[in-house]
């Protein structure tokens, strides 16, 4: 694993970006949540899962654009050092699956610190709001509903991330990052009444599945950019 991680470490362009993406990111997500659960209980409950959706979804996409923009165009030129090792391809793959990893440990936490910040504020208002979620009184909110908003989150950003990284269009990956960036919102917040065992194992088969293919599909775009017969061989 830790040589795993290092391979995906070489794809930052620098160093602050690191302490970004591992520290600086999920802390800052997680206290603006935690400021945002000083307002009403409902409120601020919506509120934190809009800000956490659109956070994550906007900050992922910088992050990519940073690392692994248009890796999978025809006239990608960024990658030639990776293309003049014999172990280059294996190195994106393990960059790639740890990228998907760390994605899902990141929105594990802050959506996990989410849930945790919620139920603290229902039992410090120990029963003097009703909140009131799908219709029933409820004395916090189901786990299930943030389980489910991450997995929404992390689909939006895979499935984006397909156009993206195919594109060195800046403006078209600008409007993809604005798209679903919406979308995650809209879904977090539509199907907070569906959020169950069953609807959270769907979305993550549906979201293993893309994540998967992405990664295939991408993989196999970069292996044909390869024209030199020789380094074929060492395939």
């Amino acid at each position: 694993m830790i040589r795993t991680i290092r391979m995906y470490n070489v794809f930052f362009p620098r160093k602050f970006w690191m302490l970004f993406t591992y520290i600086l990111y999920p802390v800052i997500m997680i206290v603006l949540c935690a400021w945002l659960s000083k307002m009403t209980l409902l409120t601020g409950m919506m509120m934190n899962l809009m800000l956490s959706a659109s956070g994550i979804v906007t900050v992922e996409y910088l992050l990519d654009t940073y690392m692994f923009h248009g890796v999978g165009a025809k006239d990608y030129k960024a990658l030639e050092y990776v293309k003049s090792s014999g172990r280059g391809v294996h190195l994106l793959q393990q960059a790639l699956l740890f990228d998907g990893i760390r994605r899902l440990f990141t929105t594990s936490v802050i959506m996990a610190s989410l849930y945790w910040i919620t139920k603290m504020a229902c039992e410090k208002d120990a029963g003097e709001t009703i909140l009131e979620i799908n219709g029933q009184v409820v004395s916090h909110p189901s786990a299930w509903i943030y389980v489910q908003s991450g997995v929404i989150v992390i689909l939006s950003v895979e499935v984006g991330m397909l156009i993206t990284r195919r594109s060195k269009n800046i403006l078209v990956n600008l409007l993809i990052l604005y798209l679903m960036s919406a979308i995650a919102c809209i879904l977090a917040m539509a199907i907070m009444e569906f959020a169950s065992a069953v609807s959270v194992g769907v979305t993550g088969i549906l979201l293993a599945i893309i994540m998967v293919i992405s990664r295939k599909v991408l993989v196999k775009k970069v292996r044909e950019s390869f024209y030199d017969e020789g380094y074929k061989k060492l395939l």
